[in-house]
């Protein structure tokens, strides 16, 4: 149950006490279940710009979505240039449409889950865009359904995360984020979370070795925060229209399926129908 007197807002980062069996786990996963970088081919390269958005699309069919459209319209719209990080079969099955919407486009194969798109993307804009500040997203969001620029021009942080909570330990959730003037050193220097040969392929493997870690091992270099912090539960999962009434500008799309947790699904959908968003 959703308890408001526990929400903070313009968090900034605290990091939680680590025990060993913690620090041993993640050692013991990455020995065990670490596999190759997925491959990649940088289709159409960007060129220098100050604001971009780094979007990872899983499009195995070789399609774009409703909703991928919709939010590519929505970040071109609000002036980002946009590398869309494409995860297919392989690169001949790149969404062909993809093009009208992004200035860089990049394939890469399915496996290492949204990391390994954060990483290859990151990369590649530290490369041919040093200095810029940058949006990352994933595809497990819709929307915006607010103006984003606010929060990335005027970024509270280095590290700007949307949303944050204290499972497992306190850590910015990684559906979104923004690094200000990113350059490759950054990149570099967050080898331990953004793996630079290897990838994990299981959901909960990338969970407990990349995302709660995310924002500890930022914070080692960068001031690192969020704009919501629940300590004792996902918002985006429980509370998902108190976020919006709160001009949180995303719905996580897991809310949409039959397997979500959330009770309240229909009003879930009755609230993107209000927002002008596609149901597919």
């Amino acid at each position: 149950m959703f308890d408001s007197s526990l929400l903070r807002r313009h968090w900034t980062f605290e990091p939680s006490e680590i025990e060993g069996w913690r620090k041993r786990e993640v050692v013991r996963t990455l020995l065990r279940r670490a596999v190759r970088r997925p491959h990649s081919v940088l289709i159409k390269a960007p060129t220098p710009s100050a604001r971009w958005a780094l979007y990872f699309i899983y499009a195995p069919d070789g399609q774009l979505s409703l909703a991928h459209r919709y939010t590519l319209a929505r970040l071109k719209d609000e002036g980002f240039a946009i590398l869309a990080i494409c995860a297919g079969a392989d690169r001949e099955n790149l969404p062909r449409t993809v093009a009208a919407y992004a200035d860089a486009v990049c394939w890469k194969a399915t496996g290492g889950y949204d990391f390994s798109a954060y990483t290859l993307g990151l990369e590649i804009l530290a490369k041919h865009s040093y200095g810029a500040t940058v949006l990352v997203l994933n595809d497990s969001v819709l929307g915006p359904f607010r103006s984003l620029r606010d929060h990335v021009d005027r970024a509270e942080w280095d590290f700007t995360g949307f949303t944050a909570c204290g499972l497992i330990e306190n850590h910015v959730q990684s559906y979104a984020f923004v690094i200000s003037e990113l350059t490759p050193s950054k990149v570099r220097r967050m080898w331990t979370v953004l793996f630079p040969y290897f990838a994990l392929n299981g959901r909960d493997d990338v969970i407990f070795c990349q995302e709660t870690r995310l924002a500890r091992v930022a914070s080692q270099q960068m001031s690192t925060g969020a704009l919501w912090y629940y300590p004792s539960g996902d918002m985006t999962q429980i509370a998902p229209l108190e976020l919006l009434d709160q001009n949180f500008p995303f719905v996580k799309r897991s809310l949409l399926t039959n397997r979500s947790s959330f009770m309240g699904r229909q009003s879930v959908i009755e609230r993107l129908a209000h927002l002008g968003h596609p149901l597919e």
